[in-house]
């Protein structure tokens, strides 16, 4: 294992390469590198920057109660992939006894447990909404005893917008949980379990990234978690992050306290309240260590903590300086438990934790050698010699962001690393790595199905960039493009154009089927804001014109050689809105089929705008609507005035609908919501062949409706109720494909048109003409099998004005002739209705 000193230039190459950095790229620019993705808790946060822990409680609850209610004969999710592109891991435990047991805990994934070495996995922690893991623990004495700490404690966005509810308890090595306290921990840096006593457990507790609160510290239970003891508290900004104990006297523990506010759009995380504290009486009594320690400051940071196992008395620490970025100030080693320190690093692992060292913070000590220590960061580092020279522990062919590192007791070289790209093991200590390419577990922020081969999926992707599969098995995706993926558009019409993005907008096309990348921005004014996930979307009919959004508008007409903008500014001009300087973007765009004149958008900041003449003039029409991120806006593909709007945010009030649809143009607004659970709505779908069946992809799981929204449940089996970001559905095959925020990517067979509706129900369309109309018009409608029609005319508000046509009528095509009255002038809704099945159409009356 005796290496040379890697140096930073070399830990850079590794990071371009693992992000697929192309030439004709831009570069991040600097500011927005601090603040890579409030975007998804921002999504979630009310006005005031929150997020209401009893509404996620309220909407969980009523997820779970349509779990129990929800019909067995439903068609089941099938897995998509990946398999083998890999996701964040927060923490790995290994059963000590057994090499072939291993668990690994995910960011927003749940935890998965392999009893062959890593070869095959199975989730084994499917709570509805708590999927994000913070720390797992094996009791050394019964390893059938594992503790689970939900919320991951890293102090990302993503973490805080997806927080724990305390802790878990498994007598049975995972197969069974019971909640078992600290509900209101939010976020689980560290567990350690007494090696002589599995009932005696101390954890740490992080706290409420986004404020203040008071349940945070270490807590203490000596009855297995039948009740816990605050024993360590410094103040209600300040988290525990990491904590050990010496396996040889349990009584002696070291635990980590780091002072950090997040805000919507800055952060704190340093100051005085953070350092390092031992307890020698089993936690009853802590001290503040010094003894040349860096001295509390309101620069220090994050501080991660080692403890030797087999010379108890050799500690490590790693400590952090900047409340911003946290980066790297140096390895600490104590040789009297604590008593004095001295700095050991050499220096060459300045950059380990890169600008963003809140991100990181383990370090582990092998099993039989106390001058054998391991940091992990943007990559991971191993030194020989108590830490005073530094090799790289990890290889090229390892992802970078390094958050878990477990040596097995039994056998040193066969250790198991977790990384933002999942799972690796080695058995020679390091020198080789192997990937594991069985779990499921990549965090999609969009999807997409080629259109002429379906089997063809695409994705964007956190941390893991723009990846596809040719042939539709879930274990054999690859990369194309690099960064954090977001919108991928395969040309319909001819599929060796693709389009795909990484954040902040950064387009690329690719003439060769996603080989080779060029930059597609040209005619995009660089000083534009534009969000995270920027929108790009194509003409449903001329897939040569393209539409861009920034805080402006931009169409390409040319696939996007070059970008016009056709627009001004369409978000929110209020600069009190809680986005300020890091909002006011496009978030959605939608292009009506029936009218590609007709473009909808919406906005970060709550607006949603509407040209009716390809960008010359716009209207404002989120009057009614709440002010929220708002996620999708769609379009019906037969009338473009029938839209759509999704948005998400949690409640700050006693209810928050989530889904709206207006027949004319978005002048009035209908909250069809219904019974769905108040939980941030991501996507939608508007069934093509199903009339009023609608598909929404939610915090937790996909949705559907087949009476336009006053009813909703969940949609099929098998798929785990975490995060799902985007819906996809491919029409000829009636596929649709969910990306999901944790846990790969899933399919499901919608079956023929009439399979949600009832075997007996025909397909129901019509198109009313002309619209406008001044004295007369027709119905022109086609039935499948022969049926029982009445056509209603009707207000905007669902007044009866009357009745059109009544009567049984064959399979074919009818056109209905109908004269006006004396109807004022006005939008109206027309409506055919057939036994239960229901489709209406707006019309103006001039």
């Amino acid at each position: 294992m005796l290496q040379s000193p890697v140096t930073i230039l070399l830990v850079a190459i590794s990071l371009m390469s693992w992000m697929g950095c192309e030439p004709a790229q831009e570069a991040i620019p600097e500011d927005r590198k601090e603040y890579p993705s409030e975007w998804m808790y921002l999504q979630r946060a009310g006005a005031d920057g929150i997020i209401r822990a009893d509404a996620v409680e309220q909407a969980i609850l009523q997820a779970e109660l349509a779990t129990q209610r929800r019909r067995s004969e439903e068609e089941a999710w099938e897995l998509v992939g990946p398999l083998n592109t890999g996701g964040r891991i927060t923490d790995i435990q290994l059963d000590p006894t057994d090499l072939d047991i291993i668990y690994a805990g995910t960011s927003n994934g749940g935890v998965f447990k392999s009893t062959d070495q890593g070869a095959s996995w199975e989730p084994i922690f499917e709570k509805v909404g708590r999927m994000s893991i913070g720390n797992l623990a094996v009791a050394p004495s019964d390893p059938q005893t594992i503790y689970l700490g939900t919320g991951e404690a890293n102090g990302s966005a993503t973490s805080g917008a997806f927080f724990g509810d305390g802790l878990y308890k498994s007598l049975d090595g995972g197969a069974s949980w019971d909640h078992i306290g600290l509900a209101q921990s939010n976020h689980i840096g560290r567990i350690v379990v007494d090696p002589q006593d599995a009932d005696r457990v101390f954890v740490a507790a992080a706290g409420l990234l986004y404020g203040k609160s008071q349940e945070r510290g270490v807590y203490r239970t000596l009855d297995g978690g039948l009740s816990w003891e605050r024993v360590l508290f410094v103040s209600d900004s300040t988290a525990c992050i990491d904590i050990v104990m010496n396996p040889q006297d349990p009584d002696v523990l070291f635990a980590s306290m780091w002072e950090r506010r997040r805000f919507p759009h800055r952060r704190v995380y340093g100051g005085v309240t953070s350092g390092i504290y031992r307890s020698q009486d089993g936690g009853d009594t802590w001290t503040l260590l010094a003894g040349g320690l860096p001295a509390p400051s309101a620069e220090t940071g994050r501080i991660g903590l080692a403890i030797s196992p087999s010379q108890p008395s050799v500690i490590y620490a790693s400590y952090t300086t900047n409340p911003v970025t946290n980066v790297f100030d140096g390895v600490y080693r104590s040789l009297d438990n604590g008593e004095n320190w001295s700095r050991v690093d050499d220096g060459s692992i300045a950059g380990v934790f890169a600008s963003f060292g809140w991100f990181f913070g383990n370090m582990r000590v092998h099993p039989n050698t106390p001058d054998s220590v391991y940091i992990m960061g943007l990559t991971s580092y191993y030194s020989w010699n108590a830490g005073w020279n530094w090799a790289s522990h990890s290889k090229s062919n390892v992802h970078v962001d390094h958050h878990a590192l477990e040596i097995h007791p039994l056998d040193p070289d066969f250790q198991v690393a977790g990384t933002d790209g999942g799972v690796y093991i080695t058995h020679d200590g390091g020198d080789n790595w192997e990937h594991v390419r069985t779990l499921p577990i990549t965090q999609f922020y969009t999807s997409e199905v080629d259109a002429r081969f379906p089997e063809r999926v695409y994705g964007g992707t956190q941390d893991n960039g723009t990846v596809r599969t040719f042939t539709g098995a879930a274990d054999q995706w690859e990369r194309i493009l690099g960064g954090d993926g977001f919108y991928v558009i395969v040309d319909p019409q001819n599929n060796s154009n693709v389009y795909a993005e990484w954040q902040w907008g950064n387009l690329s096309k690719s003439i060769d089927g996603g080989n080779v990348f060029l930059s597609a921005v040209n005619g995009i004014d660089p000083a534009d804001r534009t969000n995270w996930n920027t929108p790009v979307v194509m003409n449903p009919v001329n897939a040569s014109s393209l539409y861009y959004g920034a805080h402006r508008l931009y169409k390409s007409t040319d696939g996007a050689d070059f970008w016009a903008a056709i627009s001004d500014d369409l978000t929110n001009p209020d600069p009190d809105y809680l986005g300020g300087e890091f909002s006011g973007t496009i978030s959605t765009i939608a292009v009506a089929p029936s009218d590609t004149n007709v473009i909808y958008v919406g906005t970060d900041d709550g607006m949603v705008q509407v040209t009716f003449n390809d960008g010359e003039d716009w209207e404002v029409i989120s009057e009614g609507l709440p002010l929220s991120y708002v996620t999708r806006v769609a379009v019906d593909p037969y009338d473009a005035l029938h839209v759509y709007v999704t948005l998400s945010g949690y409640r700050e009030v006693n209810y928050q609908p989530h889904v709206f649809h207006s027949f004319d143009g978005g002048q009035y607004w209908i909250d069809i919501s219904g019974d769905l659970p108040e939980v941030p709505v991501n996507d939608i779908i508007i069934d093509p062949d199903l009339d009023q069946t609608l598909y929404v992809a939610t915090d937790l799981g996909v949705w559907y409706t087949r009476d336009g929204g006053v009813s909703w449940d969940i949609l099929g089996t098998d798929l785990p109720m975490t995060v799902c970001n985007d819906l996809t559905l491919h029409q000829q095959t009636r596929k649709l494909v969910v990306g999901t925020f944790g846990r790969s990517m899933y399919s499901y067979d919608l079956g023929q048109p009439t399979s949600l509706n009832g075997p007996d129900l025909a397909q129901l369309d019509f198109a009313v003409y002309p619209n406008p109309m001044t004295a007369s018009g027709q119905i022109r409608t086609t039935f499948k099998g022969p049926q029982h029609i009445q056509v209603d005319l009707m207000t905007m508000g669902g007044q009866h004005v009357r009745t059109i046509s009544r009567g049984g009528v064959p399979a074919g095509t009818h056109s209905i002739s109908w004269q006006l009255r004396d109807e004022p002038a006005g939008l109206y809704v027309i409506r055919l209705t057939s036994g239960s099945h229901v489709t209406s159409r707006t019309v103006l009356i001039q």
